[in-house]
């Protein structure tokens, strides 16, 4: 028999759903999932756990293959409705029916072991008579079970579905395993909770569990981001000089390595979120951050799309206490500012980009014993962190909407039209803080300051309270 939590087999027609509603309810996108019918051969057991406690088990399993001749071999063993159930676990614990019907001794050993039945279908296909055996067999286990019409094209035939799939199942819903948001799949975890009394307080609490473990996870990727943007605006580079040094060339290269490492740090920020929701090997449409020689985080199109207006700019440097728009100086000695087409022309229309100033200091630092260091950095533009911030935003907040079963691309280009931008108040007391982060004071307050905003921010998008 099973273990004492709560255990339900996903079981249906091949190519279905059921490892994608397996990968969704569980919320890792681990699970194999593919295109080609019956690429699932073996039962598996998946899990939701929170730390070292297991709440809920999935079974992802085969799907059936020969359902009529399965039902007419059970058929022959039944002596009336009180031993159907008997019926069907003998054909399962039968050693030659292992060999004969494999996929249906897979599937079916999860249910007769006490799993709950959670079974498949496709509401863009109709319901016919060759589902008759597959339902009737599921029906004569005896086992508590729900059905989840998953619309994998289209809902043209969810209302016939429901018709036919409400004479032999407890509970009857529609699931696009493919586009269930996480309230979505709360719900369902809870209507789990409505098939089994004994299992009702546990299939609860992990329900509130799952749901205190998703804010604990928003917390800790904007704790991700704040340490990323205060990394990118306290960055500084420095290279020892003297009188014969060739200071342009000096700076070409510590321009270069500033981006480079600005680039790095936002990509390390972005897999950290990632891999925190279990999206492991996620491919970001704009992550080749060097596509066309020109890095995705610099292009002039991230500027337009996340960048802030010359009117917003305005009113953060006046809210901020700092300049617009300062003015090129070529190093000669004491400071200068970097130029805003910077990258050897790599970051062409800086203007766009940084809001017609430039972006960060670059000065000769005098040390000891009459040696000097050429120091690019930290970044001072105001516009720079912001874009940083939103792209960071946009990048988080589709994550929250990513549905583990999904495969393929994040185009995070097309969800910047899904999602509303940070408030003004909220971007405003983040710009308090970068503010403070450019003067260099107390950074770890900003850190945790510009961390709490995002936080909040992100549980109101999410209303999740």
């Amino acid at each position: 028999m099973l273990d004492s939590i709560p255990s339900f087999a996903v079981v249906g027609h091949p190519n279905r759903g059921k490892s994608s509603i397996v990968s969704t309810l569980i919320q890792n996108s681990r699970v194999p999932i593919d295109a080609m019918p019956g690429t699932t051969t073996k039962s598996s057991s998946h899990l939701i756990s929170l730390g070292s406690e297991d709440l809920v088990q999935f079974f992802d399993t085969p799907g059936f293959q020969r359902p009529h001749k399965v039902f007419n071999l059970i058929k022959e063993d039944s002596q009336g409705a009180d031993s159907r159930h008997y019926a069907v676990r003998k054909f399962a614990l039968k050693s030659e029916n292992k060999e004969l019907y494999p996929d249906e001794v897979e599937l079916l050993r999860p249910i007769i072991d006490g799993a709950g039945i959670i079974y498949v279908v496709d509401g863009s296909i109709p319901y016919g008579e060759e589902f008759d055996a597959e339902l009737e067999i599921l029906r004569w286990t005896g086992q508590v079970r729900m059905a989840l019409i998953n619309p994998i094209d289209s809902g043209q035939y969810v209302e016939n579905w429901k018709s036919a799939l409400g004479q032999f199942f407890n509970v009857v819903r529609v699931f696009d395993a493919h586009h269930a948001d996480f309230s979505k799949q709360l719900d369902l975890l809870r209507d789990f909770a409505q098939l089994k009394e004994d299992w009702r307080p546990e299939l609860l609490r992990a329900s509130d569990a799952l749901l205190q473990d998703r804010k604990n996870k928003i917390k800790k990727s904007s704790e991700v981001i704040a340490q990323s943007l205060t990394s990118m605006l306290s960055l500084k580079l420095d290279e020892s000089i003297n009188d014969n040094s060739d200071k342009e060339k000096i700076i070409e290269k510590l321009e270069n390595k500033l981006s480079q490492k600005l680039v790095s740090i936002e990509a390390k920020s972005r897999k950290g979120v990632e891999s925190i929701f279990s999206h492991n090997n996620l491919d970001c449409s704009d992550s080749d951050l060097w596509a066309e020689k020109e890095p995705e985080l610099f292009s002039e199109e991230s500027s337009q799309l996340f960048g802030l207006d010359r009117k917003t700019l305005l009113k953060y440097g006046a809210f901020s206490g700092a300049a617009v728009g300062g003015t090129l100086d070529v190093i000669s000695g004491g400071s200068s500012l970097l130029m805003g087409s910077f990258l050897g022309g790599l970051v062409g229309a800086g203007t766009v980009l940084f809001g017609g100033d430039t972006l960060a200091e670059t000065k000769v630092v005098f040390l000891p014993l009459g040696r000097k260091s050429l120091q690019v950095g930290p970044v001072k533009n105001i516009s720079f962190p912001h874009l940083v911030l939103n792209r960071a935003w946009n990048h988080l907040v589709s994550i929250l909407g990513r549905n583990h079963s999904r495969r393929g691309s994040l185009d995070l280009r097309k969800e910047i039209e899904k999602i509303p931008p940070l408030s003004e108040p909220i971007a405003k007391k983040i710009e308090k803080e970068f503010s403070r982060i450019r003067s260099g004071n107390n950074l770890s307050l900003s850190r945790s300051q510009i961390a709490k905003l995002l936080y909040k921010a992100t549980l109101e998008q999410q209303n999740l309270k």
